[in-house]
């Protein structure tokens, strides 16, 4: 019955979590997770040129089923782009390393985007708990002490600054990996299959560690907070 309560109290407030984020900065939210989006895909085009290039260098891949298949299709599709003639390996090198180039660039947009984007979250959740304490009666702040608040206006932001990020790329990873797998199940369905039912299984074999670890990373956090005000009050008091 308490492990269900604090299910409900999670998803409860993963809920107000995600709803505050969608009021507060909704746009620059999904610009954000759209950018992680094809900042993965992006890699994955990159790596794309490889096997064309392994073969220009004189791996043999035409004999090698879809890898082969895959490599006589890019190759014949940029000859034709150039006109006809054998391609050289210069030129595909100079291609990835383009590619490798843009995508550096491409990364550090993104990074900036979001960071942005956590940034105004984070600092206007932070006026929120200002404005609320300032308009809160004299006799319900009293009920608190000092160091709680600075807790909350210190630790507690910088712990909203990592949940916001990691939410980010939680969603962004979320939606690349259903994209992968979709890509995944057009080359080979049956060999997709035996890899999720494999990652299902590993999932439910390491269900209760990870709720041991999460029991354990909850109780450290409240100690962690405890401890904080503790010392605070202490400190001031002297």
């Amino acid at each position: 019955m308490i492990d269900n309560d604090r299910k409900w109290g999670v998803l409860s407030a993963l809920r107000q979590f995600v709803a505050a984020i969608l009021r507060n900065a909704g746009r620059q939210a999904l610009v954000s997770i759209l950018l992680m989006i094809l900042s993965s895909v992006s890699e994955g085009i990159g790596l794309t040129m490889f096997l064309p290039a392994l073969q220009l260098a004189g791996f043999d891949l035409f004999h090698q089923g879809a890898p082969g298949r895959y490599v006589s299709l890019v190759l014949s599709t940029i000859s034709k782009v150039r006109g006809g003639g054998r391609l050289p390996l210069t030129a595909v090198l100079a291609t990835v390393t383009v590619m490798l180039v843009l995508r550096a660039a491409f990364i550090r947009l993104q990074e900036v985007y979001v960071a942005k984007t956590v940034y105004k979250f984070a600092t206007r959740m932070d006026v929120r708990v200002y404005e609320s304490v300032l308009s809160a009666e004299w006799g319900a702040v009293t009920r608190y002490r000092s160091s709680d608040f600075m807790h909350l206006l210190t630790i507690e932001h910088e712990r909203l600054f990592w949940a916001t990020t990691n939410f980010l790329a939680l969603v962004s990873g979320t939606l690349s990996a259903c994209l992968y797998i979709s890509l995944a199940l057009l080359l080979s369905i049956r060999l997709t299959l035996l890899l999720a039912v494999s990652g299902g299984l590993l999932a439910i074999v390491l269900h209760r560690k990870t709720a041991r670890v999460h029991r354990a990373a909850t109780q450290a956090s409240t100690e962690t907070s405890r401890l904080s005000s503790d010392v605070q009050s202490h400190t001031w008091e002297q």
